[in-house]
Order: C-alpha cells, then sequence, then structure tokens
C-alpha cells in the first residue's frame, strides 16, 4: 500500500537513515534542527508502512522551496519520486 504523510520529530532517525543511504546530504544535527524549524515540512512516502522517500519544504508565500528530496535505491525508477512530487505541487 502507498501513502504519503508528514513525517515528525520522532521519524529523525528513519530521515537521517535514509539521506546516509542516498544522498548524505544533512547530518543527524541538520535533520533535528530542520524538524525543530517550525517552517519546514517533512513529507515521507510509505511503501507497506515503509518509509521509501522523503521531501523536506519550506513554503515562502505562495512558493515551496525544497531543501530536500529523495528515494531509497531499491524504489528508484518505479515511479515513488514521480508521485512524492505531484503531491507536493497539489
Amino acid at each position: 500500500m502507498l501513502s504519503i504523510k508528514v513525517l515528525i520529530e520522532r521519524d529523525i532517525d528513519l530521515c537521517y537513515e535514509l539521506d546516509l543511504n542516498t544522498v548524505s546530504l544533512w547530518s543527524k544535527e541538520q535533520w533535528i534542527n530542520e524538524f525543530k524549524n517550525k517552517e519546514a515540512k517533512v513529507l515521507g512516502i510509505l511503501f507497506s508502512n515503509l518509509i521509501i522517500g522523503i521531501c523536506v519544504f519550506h513554503v515562502v508565500l505562495d512558493e515551496a522551496q525544497v531543501n530536500f528530496f529523495a528515494v531509497d535505491h531499491k524504489y528508484r525508477n518505479k515511479g515513488f519520486g514521480a508521485y512524492l512530487m505531484k503531491y507536493l505541487i497539489k
């Protein structure tokens, strides 16, 4: 089952782990700071209750600034990233 949910602070370890296994962009401290930032929104795409992709964005007026976007290597080229981006655009 495929779903998208807003990730919360208790999901930091899952986000950090997915980041380490994909783009290795942020440290654990940066993830903690991003979740503390009230302007940041963190979405996760879940496949059978497993987080397979993450999008972090900030809403600035009528636009969204995407700061992080990654999909687990095992789930790439299957449309999951496109699904998450279409959800974000809506």
